[in-house]
C-alpha cells in the first residue's frame, strides 16, 4: 500500500526541473515571438503615419504653389517671389512645428548641379535624388537613419517638369543653352520632408516590451494550470483506483465489488466463485508474510489468466477471493472454476531460494434470470460450498 502511495506522489509531482526549463522556454519563445511581431507591425505603422504626414505637408505645398500663380495671374506687375522662396516662406508661416508636434521639418532642394539654392545637405540625399532622376516609377522614396542618436524618416518627394512655362522660367533664371537645358519629364528637385520618429519608437518599444512580459507571464500561468488540472484529474483517477483496488493484487476490493453488484438492474444470469488458499496460515507460518504475499499475488495472477474480461475478481479476505462469472451457465462456471483450480496447483513460486506450492478450494453457485438482490443469499450459499470443499480434502470445486 505504501508502494503504491509512493508511486502516485511521484506522477503527481511530476514537475520536474527539466520540465521548468521547458516551460520557461516555452514561455521565452512565446514572448519574443511576440516582441518582434509587434515590434514590427508598430515600426510599420509608425513609418506609414510618418509618410502620411509628409503627403499632407506636399499637399500644403503644393496648395501654395497654386495659391502663387493664382497671384501671379491677378498681380502680374507685382514684385512676387519665385515658386520655391514662396512655398518656402509659406511652410515657414504654417507652422509645421505646430501642426505635427515639432517633430517634423521639410525643405525644398533643387538637382545636384542645377539647383539656384538649396542642394541636397548630405551625401544619402544626394544618391536619393540621382536615383529619382533614373527612376522609371518616379514614386516618393523613404529612408530611415540616425542623425545626433534620433532616428529620422525622410521622405523626397519629387518635382518632374510638366510645364513648359515653369521650364522655360528656369532655363533663363539659371542661364541653361543646349542639352544643358530643362527637359519635359527631367528632375527639377524635390521636397524633402523629416520627421523624427525617436519617441515613437522609443513610445513603442516600451510597450511592446511589456506586452511580452505580459505574454510571458501568461503563457507560464496557463501552462501551469493546465498541468494543474491534469493533476488533480490523475489524483483523482488514481485516489478512486486506490480506493476501489486492492493494492497487492490489482483486484477490485469487496466495496467495489458490491458498488458493481449495486448497479446491476434487471435480473442477470451466471455464477460466483468463493475461493480461499488452502492453508495459507503455513505459508506465513512457514514462510514468513512476504512469502503469503508472494502466493496471494500468484494466485491472482493464476485467476485472471483464466476469467474472461467481462468477469469480476475481488479480492475479499486475507486469501479469499469473489469471482464473478458474467453471462454464464453452470457448466461453464465449473470448468472455469476448475482451470483456475489447476492453474493454481500447477504454479511453482520462488521466494527467497525456497520453493512453495499451494493449492485452492473453491465454492460455486450458479443462478439463472434471478435478481442481484439475491446476492446476499448467493454468497452465503457459494460460502457454504466452499467449506464443503474444503472438508472434501481440499484442492477441490463443490457447485
Amino acid at each position: 500500500m505504501k508502494k503504491n502511495e509512493e508511486k502516485l506522489t511521484g506522477q503527481v509531482n511530476c514537475l520536474t526541473p527539466l520540465c521548468s526549463i521547458i516551460i520557461l522556454a516555452i514561455a521565452s519563445f512565446s514572448a519574443i515571438s511576440i516582441y518582434y511581431y509587434l515590434s514590427q507591425l508598430h515600426r510599420e505603422a509608425i513609418v506609414s503615419d510618418a509618410t502620411n504626414e509628409g503627403g499632407l505637408v506636399i499637399k500644403l505645398s503644393q496648395g501654395f504653389v497654386r495659391a502663387y500663380s493664382d497671384f501671379e495671374a491677378q498681380y502680374a506687375s507685382g514684385k512676387l517671389p519665385n515658386p520655391a522662396i514662396f512655398r518656402r516662406h509659406a511652410l515657414q508661416l504654417t507652422d509645421l512645428n505646430s501642426l505635427f508636434g515639432g517633430s517634423l521639418f521639410s525643405e525644398v532642394v533643387g538637382f545636384p548641379g542645377k539647383a539656384i539654392r538649396l542642394e541636397p545637405t548630405d551625401d544619402l540625399m544626394h544618391e536619393q535624388l540621382l536615383m529619382l532622376q533614373t527612376d522609371q516609377v518616379k514614386s516618393m522614396k523613404t529612408t530611415i537613419f540616425t542623425r545626433n542618436g534620433d532616428t529620422i524618416l525622410r521622405s523626397i518627394w519629387p518635382f518632374y517638369a510638366t510645364d513648359n512655362t515653369c521650364i522655360n522660367c528656369h532655363n533663363k533664371v539659371l542661364g541653361l543653352m543646349g542639352s544643358e537645358q530643362w527637359k519635359i519629364g527631367d528632375l527639377m528637385g524635390a521636397q524633402v520632408v523629416e520627421k523624427n520618429i525617436q519617441q515613437a519608437l522609443k513610445k513603442s518599444h516600451n510597450e511592446t516590451l511589456f506586452v511580452s512580459f505580459l505574454v510571458f507571464l501568461t503563457v507560464i500561468a496557463v501552462i501551469y494550470c493546465l498541468i494543474f488540472v491534469r493533476h488533480q484529474i490523475l489524483l483523482t483517477k488514481q485516489l478512486k483506483t486506490l480506493a476501489n483496488t486492492d493494492p497487492m493484487t490489482g483486484c477490485m476490493n469487496r466495496r467495489e465489488m458490491y458498488n458493481k453488484i449495486d448497479k446491476i438492474q434487471g435480473n442477470v444470469t451466471g455464477a460466483i466463485l468463493i475461493l480461499d488458499i488452502d492453508k495459507f496460515k503455513k505459508v506465513n507460518d512457514n514462510y514468513g508474510h512476504a512469502a503469503g504475499d508472494a502466493v496471494i499475488q500468484s494466485v491472482a495472477k493464476c485467476i485472471k489468466s483464466v476469467t474472461r474480461e467481462t468477469d469480476w475478481t475481488a479480492r475479499i479476505g486475507g486469501e479469499e477471493f469473489l469471482i464473478w462469472l458474467h453471462h454464464a451457465s453452470q457448466q461453464q462456471a465449473e470448468k472455469i472454476a476448475e482451470n483456475i483450480r489447476e492453474q493454481i496447483e500447477l504454479v511453482v513460486i520462488e521466494f527467497e531460494e525456497k520453493t512453495i506450492q499451494c493449492t485452492a478450494s473453491i465454492g460455486l453457485y450458479a443462478f439463472e434470470d434471478a435478481s442481484p438482490e439475491q446476492f446476499t443469499t448467493w454468497f452465503s450459499t457459494a460460502d457454504t460450498l466452499l467449506y464443503k470443499a474444503k472438508s472434501k480434502g481440499r484442492n477441490n470445486v463443490v457447485s
